[in-house]
């Protein structure tokens, strides 16, 4: 009995891990994830280890692919775009907006630098000790 229970959660490891490495989609990808991580529980209960199981299921299975089920949604990885089709016509010729110059963090083209010709900043001085 003990064998089959474990070629049967050793089959549903390796097709998970499988679905994992070799789908297409990222949703089905995670959901294989589910998979292997099941089967791995199981094997962790053939060997009489309940609580790492139950950690398995909960703290895996439960938090961590959620999480990745969550980002992939998020970022919108499971819908393909027709990259023949252009979204905006004017996005080909339109600059960015805003431009790179009009940050806060980079003065305006038209602001003079310093020119060569100023004199350079005076050193710093440190405070002579009391004699």
């Amino acid at each position: 009995m003990e064998l089959v229970v474990f070629v049967a959660a050793a089959l549903v490891c390796l097709a998970g891990a499988v679905g994992v490495v070799l789908s297409d989609h990222p949703v089905h990808s995670a959901l294989s994830l589910v998979g292997t991580l099941f089967g791995i529980a199981v094997l962790f209960i053939a060997q009489d280890a309940e609580f790492l199981a139950a950690v398995q299921i909960i703290v895996y299975a439960g938090a961590i692919v959620v999480l990745f089920l969550f980002v992939i949604m998020l970022l919108g990885v499971d819908r393909t775009e027709d990259l023949r089709v252009e979204p905006s016509p004017v996005s080909r010729w339109a600059p960015p907006w805003p431009p790179a110059s009009c940050s806060p963090a980079s003065p305006p083209w038209w602001w003079p630098a310093r020119s060569p010709a100023s004199p350079p900043p005076p050193p710093p001085t440190t405070p002579r000790p009391p004699t």
